[in-house]
């Protein structure tokens, strides 16, 4: 029957507005409420932070943190984010945008590789459906931070080296996008942004037995000369900071990161084995599917199959993650598109089956079960968090709706319409998330409404100073004020700068202060709190935030002042 419906879609000729659907889905999921949530954890407010920065200033040569340089990252990502700014203003929908738009993007690219890998029209939409909806690719997509922008260009140059390996047509044309898109992979992120295509890439030419000079011609040229743009960077970098420092910077935040030189975020080799299931849910559920279904398509392949292609994608780079010394969930992101290929193909496999497997109908089952469950879970969280009565049909109705269409056409064994139906409902339970249940934290989980009060302090005459802060608190400062913010790391420093100047006020964290629970702190960090008092206190994730002045001889902190 599934079938039947796909080669009605094909002889409808709708193809055209199949993607036109597929990118009013991508857009929808990762566009609405993108704004709605604050700029929270440690990446975003940094990032948006050198972004805010250099869109301030207009100085894009050289990435800064708050006036110093940041140079753990190549500034691609900053300098888009940068021109958003300028064009849109700096907001949180603003600083998100470029990330949610390269999750559009490699949406797009998953569709158009699908159907010139000759998957169907449906199988092509279960792929961006799967990706799309997979946890840690959503979550990444609506984040102010670099790793979906390099997931879509790392998407992009496997898609563009795969067709001008297979395709006669435009081959010239694919070769040359393969090199500019891993180029700006490189631009993105260094050195991860060649070591994970290329990796994938070596060992596909290998186990496909493709030794043409062609194609390791374009696979060799190519990673050489994606180094081009970053390398301009760089002797642009170097008239300002000077070659030993660029030298240092590259090599610690590439070579160091992987070897464990430049320690950061060390895990055990077996902690992707953890995370990737979590992280790729709820579709981790089928891939013990797709176990079997590659098991069999692998051996029997023909020599056009996708399938070596898209296993190659996944395992070879998963691997080389694995034996760095650094690691991160997120560093799994340029991985999901095949992922999401895979899964998509091992389902319709399923499916063509009468009657299908087990490794199918079980997990789909439970992604049912779970889809209707949601809003249920929603509504008790808005109960808890005080929401208005009225939100609650918003948060239950469409959802649950859905959820119980969708698992009677699972019982029904329409599992193509399920499938759609499920797609759909898991849109709008992600939007409803993002838009209106995380938004009840932002007062307790981000930085906005200590930088509101600063900027409400800066239109009553007072300077504002940042003490001891960490770079997500003075990347928000800038984002949030406009402006940098001069921060200073000596205690005897700043008490004479508020003592010389009444206007003069500082922000810190509570363990700064003597007398705080806090014993062990960098000598010059900590400051008697006899000295100042505390015009307003925050609480911003697990930091407690002060904003302090100096203390007039009979100046006491009362309690009304603090909250």
């Amino acid at each position: 029957m599934e079938e039947s419906i796909d080669m009605e879609i094909q002889h409808k000729g709708t193809g055209k507005r199949m993607f036109l659907a597929v990118l009013a889905f991508a857009l929808s999921m990762y566009l609405v409420g993108l704004g709605a949530r604050h700029l929270w954890n440690a990446d975003e407010p940094r990032v948006a932070g050198v972004a805010a920065h250099m869109s301030n200033t207009g100085e894009f040569a050289v990435p800064r943190l708050n006036g110093l340089e940041f140079l753990e990252k190549p500034p691609l990502y900053f300098w888009t984010t940068a021109v958003t700014f300028n064009i849109i203003g700096q907001n949180n929908f603003a600083a998100r945008f470029p990330s949610a738009l390269s999750a559009v993007g490699g949406l797009l690219v998953i569709y158009l590789l699908a159907r010139r890998m000759r998957f169907s029209i449906v199988a092509a939409c279960l792929s961006v459906l799967i990706c799309a909806t997979s946890i840690e690719y959503w979550s990444i997509g609506r984040r102010c931070i670099i790793d979906m922008m390099l997931a879509f260009f790392i998407t992009a140059t496997m898609a563009c080296f795969y067709l001008s390996v297979t395709t006669q047509k435009r081959r010239f044309l694919w070769s040359i996008t393969f090199v500019i898109m891993l180029g700006l992979s490189v631009l993105t992120k260094g050195l991860v942004g060649l070591a994970i295509p290329a990796s994938a890439i070596f060992f596909w030419l290998i186990l496909k037995k493709d030794f043409s000079l062609r194609s390791w011609g374009v696979f060799i040229g190519g990673s050489i000369l994606c180094f081009i743009p970053t390398a301009m960077w760089a002797m642009a970098l170097c008239d300002v900071l000077g070659k030993e420092k660029v030298y240092e910077v590259m090599i610690a935040n590439n070579i160091g990161r992987f070897t464990g030189g430049h320690a950061e975020h060390v895990e055990p080799f077996y902690y992707y084995l953890l995370r990737f299931p979590g992280q790729f849910m709820p579709w981790a559920l089928f891939l013990p599917l797709v176990f079997m279904h590659c098991r069999k398509t692998v051996r029997f392949s023909k020599k056009e199959d996708p399938t070596l292609f898209l296993l190659c994608w996944l395992i070879v780079p998963f691997a080389l993650l694995s034996v760095a010394s650094g690691k991160r969930g997120l560093y799994l992101l340029p991985l999901y598109p095949a992922a999401a290929m895979l899964v998509a193909q091992a389902i319709g496999w399923a499916i063509e089956n009468r009657p299908p497997t087990k490794w199918f109908t079980s997990p789909a089952f439970i992604v049912a079960v779970v889809v209707v469950l949601t809003p249920i879970a929603f509504i008790v969280l808005s109960i808890r968090h005080n929401q208005p009565v009225a939100m609650w049909p918003l948060v239950l109705i469409p959802g649950l709706a859905l959820g119980v269409w969708g698992l009677r056409t699972y019982m029904k064994e329409n599992f193509v319409r399920f499938l759609a139906i499920s797609g759909v409902a898991m849109a709008i339970l992600f939007a409803t998330h993002d838009a209106v249940i995380e938004p009840v934290k932002n007062d307790t989980m981000s930085s906005e409404p200590l930088m509101n009060y600063c900027s409400e302090l800066q239109t009553d005459g007072k300077e504002i100073a940042l003490f001891c802060a960490k770079e997500r608190l003075s990347g928000a400062a800038v984002f949030y004020l406009k402006d940098t913010v001069p921060i200073y790391r000596n205690a005897k420093a700043l008490l004479a700068i508020l003592r010389d100047n009444e206007n003069a006020v500082a922000i810190t964290y509570i363990e700064n202060l003597k007398g705080s629970d806090k014993i062990e702190m960098p000598e010059g960090s900590v400051m008697s709190d006899r000295d100042v008092e505390i015009l307003k206190q925050f609480k911003i994730a697990s930091d407690t935030v002060v904003v302090i002045k100096h203390k007039t001889p009979d100046g006491v902190a009362g309690d009304e002042d603090r909250s």
